[in-house]
This record gives C-alpha cells, sequence and structure tokens, in this order.
C-alpha cells in the first residue's frame, strides 16, 4: 500500500471547473481527505466551490451529473475539510481513468488541496481489477 501523500493542488484563476487530479499511468487512486481554504483573509468575501467526480471511460464533463460537492461556502479566511472516500479506478492497467475537477466561485481566492494514495492497476479478466497489483484474477 503506498504512503497518504498529496495528490493533487490547486488554486484557479478563472472561474470555470478544472480538473485537480487524475492517477498517473498504471495507478489507481484513493482520494482520502479534501481541503479547501479561502485564501482572501479575514476581511475576504464569503466564495463558494464545487468538487466534481467522473468515472473511467466517462466523458469528463463538470456539472451537475458529476458534483461530489455543490456550491459549498467558505468565509475569508477559513477552511472547508472534509474526509471522503473517493476510488478512482483504471479501465484495465493503462485504460482510462475517472478524474476529481474543482471550480472556484470567485477566481483567485480558493486554494484546492487532495490527499490520499495511488497503487498499481489490479489485472482482471475484463480490466475491471480483483487480484493484487499486476496479478490476474483467478
Amino acid at each position: 500500500m503506498a504512503p497518504h501523500r498529496v495528490l493533487g493542488q490547486a488554486f484557479p484563476g478563472p472561474t470555470g471547473a478544472i480538473t485537480i487530479y487524475e492517477p498517473s499511468a498504471g495507478n489507481e487512486g484513493l482520494v482520502e481527505n479534501v481541503i479547501v481554504a479561502n485564501v482572501l483573509g479575514p476581511t475576504g468575501p464569503t466564495t463558494r466551490f464545487r468538487m466534481f467526480f467522473t468515472e473511467p471511460n466517462e466523458k469528463v464533463s463538470y456539472d451537475k451529473k458529476t458534483a461530489t460537492l455543490w456550491d459549498i461556502s467558505v468565509s475569508g479566511g477559513n477552511s472547508y475539510e472534509s474526509k471522503v472516500f473517493w476510488g478512482l479506478g483504471r479501465d484495465g492497467p493503462t485504460g482510462a481513468t475517472g478524474t476529481i475537477g474543482v471550480q472556484s466561485g470567485t477566481a483567485n481566492s480558493l486554494t484546492f488541496t487532495i490527499f490520499g494514495r495511488e497503487d498499481p492497476a489490479r489485472v482482471g479478466p475484463t480490466g475491471a481489477g480483483g487480484g493484487g497489483p499486476g496479478e490476474p484474477l483467478p
């Protein structure tokens, strides 16, 4: 099992949704913590954010259909933290993965950080995981 580490970090300038994390080649990911910091200071405005989760081979479309957190408010100088359990599988050891996207309601106001781990993708007869890392299913 891989160590817990930062999987992705972003400070979005524009207010459109962006991808913050996609497992690296040959790996599956597990997101375990999400922290969103409003960096505008204690007198700064409250800002909302959204987070999205897409499945492998699903068109990356960050909207209500793929939302996991929607219009969460973070006041100036404060942070939002959540323990989560979001697995990002891989369609076979070299196939497509799911993604995590983020969107800030105000440009240059929020820093998104996600923590978790990556492990080698598991190989099965349908490419959908199963045995130990790199081992086919019986």
